[in-house]
Parts: C-alpha cells; sequence; structure tokens
C-alpha cells in the first residue's frame, strides 16, 4: 500500500538473465533425475544378468563392455540384456545432454560477466 503512495521507490522486476538460469537448473535437474533413473535401471538388469551383480561406480564404457560380455541364452536373459543395452544408450544420452549443459552455462556466465 505505502508503495502505491510514494514516488520515490525504484520498481522491482524480474530480471531475464536470472530467469533463463532458472530454467537451465530446472532442466538439467529433470536430466539428472532420468540419468538417475536410468543407472538404476541398468544396475538391476545387471543384478539378473550377472551373477553377484554389477559393481556400482562404473563408467559408462564399463557398463558397455561388461554387457559386450554378457551372454544369455533363454528368452528372458536376452529381453533383459535388450533393455539393459536400452538403458545404457539412455544413460550416454543424458550424460551427452548434461555435459553440454554444463558447458553451454559457462558460455553463458562469461557472455554475462558471472561466473
Amino acid at each position: 500500500m505505502v508503495a502505491s503512495w510514494d514516488k520515490g521507490l525504484r520498481e522491482v522486476g524480474l530480471d531475464p538473465a536470472l530467469m533463463a538460469l532458472r530454467l537451465c537448473c530446472d532442466r538439467r535437474d529433470e536430466i539428472s533425475q532420468a540419468r538417475a533413473q536410468a543407472l538404476n535401471r541398468l544396475h538391476r538388469l545387471f543384478l539378473e544378468l550377472l551373477t553377484g551383480g554389477a559393481p556400482v561406480k562404473k563408467s559408462t564404457a564399463q557398463h558397455k563392455a561388461l554387457l559386450a560380455t554378457v551372454r544369455p541364452r533363454d528368452v528372458a536373459g536376452k529381453t533383459r540384456r535388450e533393455m539393459a543395452a536400452e538403458a545404457l544408450a539412455d544413460l550416454a544420452r543424458y550424460e551427452a545432454k548434461l555435459k553440454a549443459m554444463t558447458a553451454g552455462w559457462r558460455q553463458r556466465s562469461r557472455r554475462l560477466g558471472r561466473t
């Protein structure tokens, strides 16, 4: 109410650069969650495909090499392997997106003069 009477107050507005950054952060969070789901799915499938499962902390390339060693003989195992290959492809795609987003953020923040 006071602001409507006092003409000397500054008007507060939204910073478009910060809004864009917020949108990028939200998108990164969504992609990170999807990556975690793909990784969990892949780990669950490896538990069913390999005796003892797969080690938890592996890179995408290591998971790919591990999947190449799996040769299931039954229909269920072959289906699990196909699903694991899909999850691995999703994982690689999400990691590439996250890497590209991080590089884009660095360029944007340099243009805006923020680090």
